[in-house]
């Protein structure tokens, strides 16, 4: 390989780890976590939070103890809703929460059933604050939770178990689920076009309390539960084509995640993916489809207000709360929930600060202030109702990370904030071991400190602050996350130098291990060596290339797991729907593996269904009405909101720079391992083994270079790239970027590695 043909200091390798952070953010947190005991604490973005920073703020983890570990908390609190007579609130989770034993047999492998599940934590509220009273438990959920009007029972979706599940008052008093030979409610789903199971997630329920209906997330469609029967009446698809044969083909309706219900007779459902609120009037002998109404980001959770007139709806990817009206289905207005205006902080003007993820909402009881979770800026947004319903932010409350959900205690002075994690931190004892086996898996497992398993969900309860405590706190929220951040006159002038300098970066992605676990032992940067688990000796490499050009040793990638670090790799930051999903696939399972461009396995930048078929390998069918168009539901939108482009490459594209793609959103193909082809780019033509999951990559993707696969080793992808390198070097096209997945992960399968390496 020949870097020294090209000009001195022209070329930037950059060596990125993406996967878990739990090791480097507790090791190299450069003392930022919490000190002078405020509660200021640095996460694996970078950014900031302080849960106690509002006056008389309280942090409640949400424990759940389980044999031999008296102490745990689970992770990610999802959803609260509170009773019709505002006494209890309900927190359900919707995450990892699997738990090991041994012996045990579930899902696969060792888990265990018994302790495995997701909880639902009962509060007494009367008094304005959240005093616990039980911890209830089912298999699996997603999000999903609604009470009856009458307040004697709620429901929760059972996520992937597709059934609801009926709780009630038992002759103690206490929360419990009802048995009998209907509950929990099946709702009769089968695997859907591509394979998947069904998901049950957001609940709605009619204000007579009869009828329950179900957000089918995996099976665009609705349920409706008579629950006087309690029994399903029937399906609704909310497909256009599927509803009206001269619309095969339109996307719509799918991946539906909430459900808010008006009176009796119409249901308001979001669309994930297909950016849509769907409108259903189910008044008649059957319910039917009335209103689409388009928003420009993923619709996320939704309230009604009082009146019923007005549905306000927090918009992921847009950082917006829609505003619509439900007497005429459109839309009033929307008003970005990032930040106010202007600030003392030096804060940007409205629309401009990218990534907050609003994902729920809050009306106050005289309805003229809103609260909305901004899930990735880790704050409340308190929004005014302005004269002619005009809406302002007025101001920001820092939150715990991953505000899921909030309520309100009766009288309205006090938040809920349903948090759904917390940092990791250390987990010495999870897969010490260098090789992976079975055995070391397994051992691994019944530590029970695997990623998710550390981090820690919580219930927070904020007074609501005054006027000034407000504008304070709104200061705290942007210095929290940089907002108006200015680089001091030293960074300047080194980006400008190297801006004047590197005209070529090769940006190498490794997956599934942080920093210091193969880094950690270099003579420079700041690693630790004490928890370097795969040093030079195993990886001379990766340490000569650190050594050689740049050793990123503190590169901020929040992703846990590879599912969540790819975007975080690629784009600087994941949607609210992709936080939702990460733990529960990781997890018990359900939902599907939607990051790196596919929906359901379905390569979608593939048009037709016979070319989606062709690429994987007949295992889906001809149904054109079947994830039609390129959406994703999980894809990040670029800065001036255009859809799915806020990538690396969609950046670079952008600048009028030039771009090569070496393995990263892209599918292989069905024949590319029948047999391997070792060398694949050196045949004539060059045989074209994957190809591009993000469309605007056709033109940009080596096809000869192999994607995500542990049985080709990665010196034959290193050889593939260095093809194109010597090429380009010879030619003087050197792309200005580059991006390179040496994919093989966690260090091991020489079991199953073609020709025993990696």
């Amino acid at each position: 390989m020949s870097f020294e043909k090209i000009s001195k200091g022209a070329l930037c390798v950059a060596l990125a780890l993406a996967g878990s952070a739990s090791i480097s953010l507790a090791n190299n947190s450069n003392g930022n976590n919490d000190k002078d005991g405020s509660g200021r604490v640095q996460i694996s973005t970078g950014a900031y939070i302080t849960p106690l920073a509002a006056p008389g703020s309280t942090f409640q983890l949400l424990k759940a103890p389980v044999p031999g570990f008296p102490d745990n908390v689970v992770d990610h609190a999802e959803t609260s809703v509170v009773s019709p007579d505002e006494r209890t609130m309900l927190v359900l989770t919707s995450g990892y929460n699997q738990y090991f034993a041994p012996n045990a047999t579930c899902c696969g492998d060792h888990s265990d059933p018994v302790n495995s599940g997701e909880y639902l934590f009962v509060y007494e509220i009367s008094s304005g604050k959240a005093l616990q009273k039980q911890i209830l438990k089912i298999p699996n959920g997603y999000s999903g939770i609604v009470w009856a009007p009458s307040g004697e029972n709620f429901y929760v979706a059972g996520g992937q178990d597709d059934n609801v599940h009926v709780f009630g008052l038992n002759a103690a008093g206490q929360w419990a689920e009802r048995v009998s030979a209907t509950a929990p409610i099946a709702l009769g789903h089968g695997p859907d076009n591509s394979g998947d199971g069904p998901v049950a997630a957001g609940l709605g329920i009619t204000a007579n309390g009869k009828t329950l209906i179900v957000a089918n997330y995996m099976h665009d469609s609705i349920s409706f539960v008579d629950l006087t029967a309690q029994q399903v009446k029937g399906d609704l698809d909310l497909r256009p084509g599927v509803n009206n044969p001269a619309l095969t083909g339109v996307p719509g309706g799918e991946f539906p995640y909430w459900i808010s219900v008006k009176g009796n007779t119409m249901a308001y459902v979001s669309s994930a993916r297909d950016r849509e609120i769907v409108v259903v009037d189910f008044s008649g002998s059957a319910p039917k489809i009335t209103d689409r109404i388009k928003v420009k980001g993923n619709p996320n959770k939704m309230v009604l207000n009082k009146a019923q007139t007005r549905l306000y709806v927090a918009v992921d990817n847009e950082d917006a709360l829609y505003v619509i009206d439900t007497q005429r289905n459109s839309v009033l207005g929307s008003v970005n929930t990032t930040a106010p205006g202007t600030g003392s902080w030096g804060g940007k003007s409205k629309g401009t600060l990218p990534g907050s993820n609003p994902n729920s909402v809050v009306l106050s009881p005289d309805e003229k202030t809103i609260y909305v979770t901004d899930s990735a800026t880790n704050s409340v947004a308190v929004i005014e109702v302005e004269e002619g319903n005009e809406l302002e932010v007025e101001g920001l409350i820092p939150t715990g990370w991953l505000p899921n959900s909030i309520s309100l205690s009766p009288n309205g002075k006090a938040l809920f904030v349903s948090v759904g994690k917390t940092p990791a931190g250390p987990n010495p004892n999870y897969c010490s071991s260098t090789w992976n086996s079975d055995a070391v898996n397994t051992a691994c497992d019944l530590t029970q400190e695997y990623i998710f398993q550390d981090m820690k969900a919580a219930l927070q309860t904020i007074p609501l602050p005054s006027d000034s405590e407000l504008r304070a706190l709104t200061n705290i929220v942007a210095r929290n996350n940089g907002f108006g951040f200015t680089p001091s006159k030293a960074d300047q002038e080194t980006m400008q130098f190297l801006n004047s300098k590197i005209n070529h970066i090769v940006y190498i992605i490794k997956e599934n291990r942080t920093y210091d676990q193969i880094l950690g032992d270099l003579p420079v940067g700041n690693g630790d060596p004490s928890i370097t688990q795969f040093g030079e000796a195993v990886t001379p490499n990766f340490h000569a290339i650190a050594l050689n050009f740049v050793d990123l040793d503190n590169f901020q990638c929040s992703g846990e797991v590879s599912m969540d670090g790819w975007q975080w790799s690629t784009a600087g930051r994941g949607v609210d729907t992709l936080e939702k999903t990460v733990p529960v696939n990781y997890g018990k399972g359900g939902v599907d593996y939607d990051s790196e461009g596919d929906d359901r396995s379905v390569n979608v930048a593939q048009k037709t269904p016979a070319e989606r078929q062709a690429v994987t390998g007949n295992l889906i069918t001809l149904d054109p009405n079947y994830l039609p168009g390129p959406g994703n539901e999980m894809a990040i939108d670029g800065p001036s909101g255009e859809e799915g482009a806020g990538y690396l490459w969609n950046a670079a594209l952008r600048a009028g720079l030039t771009f090569r793609n070496y393995g990263v959103f892209s599918d292989e193909l069905p024949s590319a391992s029948h047999p391997y082809i070792l060398e694949p780019g050196y045949t004539n033509p060059p045989t074209k083994v994957v190809i591009e999951s993000d469309p605007i990559l056709k033109n940009y993707t080596d096809f000869s270079f192999y994607n995500y696969d542990n049985t080709f080793p990665d010196f034959y992808r290193f050889k593939e790239w260095e093809r194109e390198f010597n090429g380009h070097v010879s030619n003087g096209n050197m792309p200005n970027l580059e991006m390179v997945r040496l994919m093989h992960d966690h260090m091991g399968h020489f079991g199953s590695a073609l020709l025993g390496v990696t």
